[in-house]
């Protein structure tokens, strides 16, 4: 198995929340044509950062009731609800 796949099956374990919505959304990301496989390597780090935030703020950024602070993940919050 390559670091590649390793990592993306890290990511789906990562994605799975405690809210089905946002299972679901990061699922179609992780598994869309234009979703994490086109990010450059700064944006796959962004992405395992924000992850790190809670459901309720992913929750509220995702479905644009609220926005993170910073743009990377302003930005990367506009490709997930793209790809989903």
């Amino acid at each position: 198995m390559s670091t590649d796949e390793i990592t993306l099956q890290r990511l789906r374990w990562q994605c799975r929340r405690g809210m089905l919505e946002l299972d679901l959304i990061f699922e179609s990301f992780l598994n869309s044509e234009c979703g994490y496989e086109r990010l450059s390597a700064i944006q796959k780090e962004g992405f395992q950062v924000l992850l790190l935030n809670s459901d309720h703020d992913l929750q509220q950024w995702v479905m644009g009731k609220a926005e993170p602070e910073d743009q990377q993940s302003v930005e990367l919050i506009k490709l997930i609800r793209a790809a989903a």
